[in-house]
């Protein structure tokens, strides 16, 4: 046990500290990434030949999925967000069609509105 305990403290020592220095880089360093990761992204096979993707909607210094999620949804793919269930706690799979399906959820991050369809997640073609 004291093994597993001890993995699990490391794990987030690691996962802080990614945080913080995530957290402070500047806003034109962190727009330079976010900006290389969206033409990464949207240009790689992987992408082109998806249909229904799975991401997140990014929240405060994460990488942002905004113009992802918006680059999918004007090409015509479908797109999955994260929707935590308040009762147990488990992440669901929900299609948006636009930003304005979004509501603050938990944690005050943005999830699919009680309008959206749940999705399988056999279904996802990228995550």
């Amino acid at each position: 046990m004291k093994v597993i305990a001890m993995d699990n403290m490391i794990k987030n020592d690691i996962r802080v500290s990614m945080i913080n220095m995530r957290d402070a880089l500047e806003g034109f360093q962190k727009s330079d990434y976010d900006k290389s990761i969206y033409s990464r992204i949207v240009s790689s096979d992987l992408y082109v030949d998806a249909d229904t993707i799975f991401t997140y909607v990014s929240f405060r210094s994460e990488v942002d999925t905004i113009e992802i999620i918006n680059h999918s949804l004007n090409t015509g793919k479908t797109i999955c967000v994260p929707k935590v269930n308040k009762y147990t706690k488990e992440m669901e799979v929900y299609k948006i069609n636009s930003f304005d399906e979004l509501d603050r959820g938990y944690f005050g991050i943005l999830e699919p509105d009680e309008s959206c369809e749940e999705v399988e997640s056999s279904h996802i073609d990228l995550i």
